[in-house]
């Protein structure tokens, strides 16, 4: 009787287990989707032109520097701009009664402003400037100014010609910086043509039209072909076509689209990008200088 009943658990135990495996259907097999094919991420856009931002007596001022190494005192209604070294000490000229200005780098404030003479002499430094003031005539100090980017160092004179507003212009600075975005350009270059453009790239060409959308932000070229580089808020629809200018006629060229350049197969002294038809046509003019 003992051994039937034992059967009869064990039976009612393996029907149990079956019910369970029957009741629990097995897992659909995942669909196959094919892999989307992706382009890849473009690089990070070159930074902006420095050199471009500054007043033309700057840019001017900049390139004496880089042909002769002479750094130029610039001046411009009331303000003297000399051009910062880190080993230079400037002579500023002030006069009693008068208060001077001394202008530091957009974005700089003094973290310390520090002179030799505090009895003879007023200093103040208020957000991005210094403000000095003689209490006497022909009397001279020293003044070091410390921001997070600079160290500011001043002979302070009082007497002679008097200097409303003093500033600065960087040339080794914006010369680096520019030499840093001339290398990205370059290397964006090599990434979109196929073979790489290994000779030295060209930058003398001026993009002059309306501010439309599509509107160029560079042009140069690598001796063969041109790369024109277009603004990241440029869509398929918007894009012009590119015609050259060449024997006096208009002529399209032959270009292909790498990313958001524009590659020429040749060169061109003048081209127009236009962008629709009759009175809606709007043109972007490419020349060469």
């Amino acid at each position: 009787m003992k051994h039937t009943n034992i059967f009869q658990r064990f039976a009612i135990t393996f029907l149990a287990v079956l019910s369970g495996c029957a009741t629990q259907q097995a897992a659909p097999r995942p669909e196959l989707v094919p892999a989307e094919l992706l382009e890849p991420e473009p690089p990070p856009p070159p930074p902006e032109s420095v050199l471009e931002k500054q007043p033309a007596d700057v840019r001017a001022a900049i390139g004496t520097y880089q042909r002769s190494g002479e750094p130029l005192i610039l001046h411009d209604g009331i303000t003297t701009r000399f051009p910062y070294e880190s080993d230079t000490e400037f002579l500023v000229l002030c006069e009693p009664l008068r208060v001077t200005e001394i202008l530091l780098a957009p974005g700089e404030s003094a973290d310390d402003a520090a002179a030799g003479d505090t009895e003879r002499w007023l200093i103040q430094a208020v957000d991005g400037r210094v403000l000095v003031k003689p209490k006497a005539a022909n009397i001279t100090t020293n003044l070091i100014v410390l921001t997070a980017r600079h160290a500011y160092h001043l002979t302070l004179k009082s007497g002679g010609k008097y200097m409303p507003r003093v500033a600065f212009y960087y040339p080794k600075e914006i010369i680096a910086t520019e030499a840093t975005r001339k290398s990205a350009l370059e290397h964006r270059a090599r990434e979109a043509s196929t073979p790489a453009p290994v000779a030295k790239l060209n930058f003398d060409y001026t993009i002059s039209g309306p501010n439309v959308p599509w509107k160029p932000v560079q042009t140069f070229d690598d001796g063969e072909r041109v790369y024109i580089e277009m603004p990241q808020t440029l869509m398929a629809s918007d894009a012009p076509a590119l015609i050259v200018n060449a024997n006096g006629a208009d002529t399209l060229v032959n270009y292909q689209v790498k990313g958001r350049y524009y590659i020429v197969d040749r060169l061109f002294k003048q081209a127009v990008l236009v962008s629709g038809t009759g009175k809606d046509q709007q043109q972007i003019t490419i020349a060469r200088t």
